[in-house]
């Protein structure tokens, strides 16, 4: 079974589609966004009801907003890890904590959001999953740091989605996130990835990266 990732920008993130003998859904975009992901999946011949999965990385409104209209557009079952189950049920954000000076001022700028519809997972996440049983080759694995509960999406073919695990810095090179829950916990998710034997990393917000920048600017 060959699966193929195809990416979904909206443009503040990326949602991502992965393609196998069925589909599933990693993220939602922001509030809004469920209408723009059912276009691209109708322009890539997928009905939004055939999917088989919804997987949320993390639960950060960017990657959320779009989550209780699409389930119910799609019927589709929802998987977010564990620690990360209760937020997304509230309807509020994972924990925010800025990493750096500039991500402090942001965070400090931002008035508190108005929770979203909650949404109760289906399957929750506490160690690494295959996906075969979704019609997709690929394993969801825990790789946190930019929150307690962020997961990836890992394929055969050495890519993996992680969310907000990096993104793009002030050159379109790899940098850490802007938060971070624990910036050892990033690299030593980053180092698990590469362990198993990623090579290509597609994130929410730039990219994607390769594993030669993501060595040589993050894990050395």
């Amino acid at each position: 079974m060959t699966s193929r990732v195809h990416a979904i920008p909206l443009g503040r993130s990326k949602a991502f589609v992965v393609q196998g003998d069925r589909a599933i859904l990693v993220d939602t975009g922001m509030p809004g966004d469920e209408q723009r992901i059912v276009k691209a999946l109708r322009d890539l011949g997928i009905e939004p009801e055939s999917l088989s999965l919804i997987v949320i990385t993390h639960a950060h409104r960017d990657h959320t907003g779009g989550l209780a209209a699409l389930r119910e557009m799609t019927g589709a079952p929802v998987a977010v890890h564990d620690l990360e189950a209760g937020v997304l049920k509230e309807g509020i954000d994972a924990p925010i904590v800025p990493n750096g000076l500039i991500a402090r001022v942001l965070v400090s700028l931002i008035r508190a959001p108005k929770p979203l519809p909650g949404v109760t997972a289906d399957l929750t996440i506490r160690e690494p999953l295959d996906l075969r049983n979704y019609g997709v080759n690929g394993e969801i694995v825990p790789t946190p740091g930019h929150t307690p509960g962020s997961i990836s999406l890992v394929l055969p073919n050495g890519e993996a989605i992680i969310g907000d695990l990096v993104m793009r810095g002030l050159s379109p090179r790899p940098a850490l996130p802007l938060l971070a829950t624990s910036e050892d916990e990033v690299r030593e998710s980053l180092q698990e990835l590469i362990a198993r034997g990623v090579t290509r990393f597609l994130a929410a917000h730039g990219g994607p990266f390769s594993v030669s920048d993501i060595e040589r600017r993050l894990l050395r």
